[in-house]
């Protein structure tokens, strides 16, 4: 983990930006950005990935306006824990048809089921915390 200050991110991609003119975003899927704030896995990177495999990271992540995830409409579990603050924009979970908007918190455990998930019209900012878990202890 390093120390890391700013006072605003830079801009955001742009629609169909590719990896060089999005950077220092990188893509974690069609529509979906994260800008990396801290890890504990070198994932500093615009070839980072949203595996979690030791420590922690924290992103900003970007979703461009409509965008659904997943593309197969399947629900999302994964094997860390995730902690998500909404900023800007908005969010609506598919299966719960639920929205959740500036301000809204989720704490997921691992395995928890979550999602597809389509951004408003607007897209959706959010920070993400990742931390990972080891099963059994």
């Amino acid at each position: 983990m390093q120390q890391k200050e700013f006072t605003s991110l830079p801009p955001r991609p742009k629609l169909n930006s590719s990896a060089e003119e999005a950077y220092p975003w990188y893509s974690v899927g069609s529509g979906i950005w994260e800008y990396p704030l801290n890890s504990g896995n070198s994932l500093d990177s615009p070839t980072g990935t949203t595996s979690i495999t030791s420590g922690e990271r924290s992103v900003i992540q970007w979703c461009e306006p409509n965008v659904q995830w997943p593309l197969d409409n399947s629900v999302i579990t994964h094997d860390y824990i995730e902690e998500v603050t909404f900023l800007e924009g908005g969010l609506k979970d598919l299966t719960l048809q639920q929205e959740w908007g500036p301000g809204a918190y989720a704490y997921r455990l691992p395995d928890m089921k979550h999602g597809p998930y389509r951004a408003g019209e607007n897209g959706c900012l959010e920070f993400v915390k990742c931390i990972s878990v080891t099963k059994g202890t």
